[in-house]
């Protein structure tokens, strides 16, 4: 059994103790922040649907909005960037007009990076059906490791 863990691992089964998500660019505090560290900015659940999953499901996980303010974050476009250096820009705008979470939990579970964790940008969308559409779909970014702030 001892054998098996370094594949669950390297397969994204397990969950990634090394995890950290970067709040840089124009912010007066760059930041790198734990899971723990997102935990402690206190936890928001959306029960959403996605245009990759038609059942609902419940995810966990601090406003975006919350860590950019933590980070004093000032600018018009955050850039989410994830590992695979997978780059969207979001305006800053709509973190103020939806409460956009980063997920890091999934029906109760931390979200694995098989699952597309363990953070990811989750929009309300099941509460906001004729804003939040496809055209959003780029911004749901998921196995996320950065934040930059521009102007």
């Amino acid at each position: 059994m001892a054998g098996l863990l370094p594949l669950l691992s390297a397969q994204g089964l397990a969950t990634a103790n090394d995890f950290t998500l970067k709040i840089s660019g124009n912010v007066e505090q760059e930041l790198v922040l734990s899971l723990d560290d997102l935990k402690a900015l206190g936890m928001t659940k959306v029960r959403t649907t996605s245009t990759w999953n038609a059942e609902a499901a419940e995810f966990e996980g601090p406003l975006v909005r919350d860590v950019l303010a933590k980070a004093v974050a000032k600018g018009k476009t955050v850039t989410a960037i994830a590992s695979n250096n997978f780059q969207v820009p979001i305006p800053v705008s709509e973190f103020s007009g939806f409460d956009v979470i980063i997920a890091i939990r999934e029906n109760g579970e931390p979200i694995s990076r098989r699952r597309k964790g363990p953070a990811r940008i989750v929009y309300p969308r099941d509460n906001h059906p004729d804003e939040i559409d496809i055209n959003r779909d780029s911004y749901w970014v998921w196995n996320l490791i950065e934040l930059q702030v521009a102007e």
